[in-house]
């Protein structure tokens, strides 16, 4: 039978703490959930974990030599975790800042398709008629705009590049991160075979 890492965590937060009703207010839940908890993990490895005080709870041998088997492992999952979870927000953001520049070029777009429109009406309405220095005049203030707004597009298309980067790399790590995680839980799962 493979073995939770919900107890084992349950089992670390109760060693730390040396007390049920701590690590019952850390994990909030109440005192006989964590007690049944250690109760189901003894009967699992069939070995007394703590031994009951006054005080609070110690470790056994037995329960000594597991803690120290499973700690840096739980400890490093729940840090794999932590490093998923920013991760993760981290290409949320990427995310935003995409959807806000494809955005941007939209708007870009449509607006060189206006001026372009503009354009043509201004050439067809005076184009013909001897007002050159006019439709000169007007041809390049609106093909600056089209030319600045290209530039602007292109901008943000690197940017969305960069982006797109930045993400692969976070996708990249938190594959990594997803392995070294499977790793790990896979050896705790594997504890029963130990004990």
């Amino acid at each position: 039978m493979d073995i939770s890492l919900d107890l084992l965590k349950i089992f670390k937060t109760v060693a730390y703490h040396k007390s049920i009703s701590k690590a019952a207010k850390e994990l909030c839940v109440t005192q006989p959930s964590i007690t049944k908890a250690i109760k189901k993990l003894e009967a699992q490895l069939n070995v007394s974990l703590f031994v009951r005080e006054k005080k609070g709870v110690v470790l056994t041998d037995k329960g000594k030599t597991i803690y120290r088997y499973i700690v840096d492992s739980i400890n490093t999952l729940e840090n794999i975790q932590i490093q998923m979870d920013k991760k993760v927000e981290e290409a949320k953001k990427y995310k935003v800042q995409v959807d806000s520049a494809k955005e941007r070029i939209k708007f870009l777009e449509d607006e060189i398709k206006s001026l372009e429109l503009s354009l043509k009406e201004l050439n067809d309405k005076y184009g013909k008629m001897n007002l050159v220095s006019l439709v000169e005049a007007g041809n390049r203030e609106i093909k600056t705009k089209i030319n600045d707004n290209n530039r602007e597009i292109n901008k943000q298309k690197e940017h969305i590049a960069d982006l797109t980067n930045k993400a692969r790399t976070i996708k990249d790590l938190l594959i990594n991160l997803k392995k070294d995680k499977t790793i790990k839980e896979g050896r705790l799962e594997n504890l029963k075979v130990v004990y």
